[in-house]
C-alpha cells in the first residue's frame, strides 16, 4: 500500500504463463520451448502473443492453457536506503580487504620461494 498523500498507479501486477495441462508445468518461452516448475513469465499480452505467433505450433501449446496471475503489492518490510547503500559499501570494503589479503599472501609466497632459491644457491659459509 502507498503512504498517506501517495497514490500508486495500481496495487495489483498482471502476468502471464503459459501451463501445460496434463502436468501443470510452465513453458520456458523461446523457439522450442520446454517446461518446468516456474517457466517464464510474460509482463504483458504483447510480448505472450508474439511468442505464440512465432511458435504458433498446436503440437507445443495444444493441450496448454495461457494463465492470468494477478499479484497483488503488499509492503513486507521497509528498510532506509541508505542502510541498503551501507550494507552494500561494507561488502565491498570487505572485498577489497580479501582482495588486498590473496594479494599480500601470493606475494609473500613468491618471496618465501625466491629467498629459498637464493638461498640454496648461495649456502651460508662457515
Amino acid at each position: 500500500m502507498a503512504a498517506p498523500g501517495v497514490a500508486l498507479m495500481s496495487d495489483t501486477l498482471t502476468i502471464f504463463k503459459i501451463r501445460r495441462r496434463i502436468d501443470g508445468l510452465y513453458s520456458r518461452g523461446g523457439m522450442e520451448p520446454s517446461f518446468s516448475k516456474t517457466g517464464k513469465t510474460w509482463n504483458n499480452r504483447g510480448p505472450l502473443t508474439n511468442h505464440l505467433n512465432i511458435v504458433c505450433d498446436p503440437r507445443v501449446y495444444g493441450q496448454c492453457d495461457v494463465v492470468e496471475i494477478e499479484v497483488r503489492y503488499t509492503e513486507a518490510d521497509i528498510t532506509p536506503a541508505s542502510d541498503w547503500i551501507a550494507r552494500i559499501e561494507a561488502q565491498k570494503e570487505q572485498k577489497e580487504r580479501d582482495r588486498k589479503d590473496r594479494q599480500r599472501q601470493a606475494t609473500e609466497a613468491r618471496e618465501r620461494a625466491e629467498l629459498e632459491r637464493l638461498q640454496n644457491k648461495y649456502p651460508k659459509e662457515d
